[in-house]
């Protein structure tokens, strides 16, 4: 067996002698990314790394496969529990990456409605602007036609009190050239 391993790959450990090799290392990247895709950068890392570790088990598996076919019954079943192994630990890989997608999709799908209600809210406070504009442009006219009236009024006033003082000035001057001397 070990020669077998140290033509497929160097790394490639000896099932009989317990050691955990890249197929066993899949379920514990998969446990690693699962803390690790917290961060984008670290998250791409950890799946390129995993995809490549679970890539190269995969043909690792496959060519021992291929090599074993003539083996005793017990070599074969430790390369079945090694596909077993593998197949569980890629599962799990894709269950925390699907579990990531739905927390993302959870999150952007949050991310929309809190959009939406300041969406709706801008639309609220524009709508109150525009409202206000409106309102100062009717006070302004409001204002000013007022300014025009009291103006008027203010030259009525001028013109009743010339019209008085006048009036007044009529009467004493006839009172003034008929009183007898």
């Amino acid at each position: 067996m070990s020669l077998i391993r140290s033509s497929l790959s160097p790394d490639l450990p000896d099932p009989r002698e317990g050691e955990r090799g890249d197929v066993i290392a899949i379920a514990d990247m998969a446990t690693v990314a699962q803390g690790l895709l917290g961060t984008s950068l670290a998250g791409h890392l950890a799946q390129q790394e995993t995809n490549r570790t679970i890539a190269t088990s995969t043909s690792v598996v496959k060519r021992l496969a291929e090599l074993l076919r003539g083996c005793s019954r017990q070599e074969r079943l430790q390369l079945d529990r090694l596909k077993a192994q593998l197949s569980d630990a890629i599962q799990r890989y894709g269950a925390v990456q699907t579990s990531d997608l739905l927390d993302v999709t959870q999150i952007l799908k949050d991310l929309a409605a809190v959009v939406s209600e300041q969406g709706e809210a801008v639309d609220s406070i524009e709508a109150s602007l525009e409202a206000a504009s409106s309102h100062t442009e009717a006070a302004s006219q409001l204002l000013a036609e007022a300014s025009r009236h009291h103006l008027q009024r203010h030259k009525m006033k001028c013109y009743f009190l010339s019209a008085g003082v006048t009036a007044m000035l009529v009467v004493i001057l006839v009172i003034a050239t008929s009183v007898p001397k």
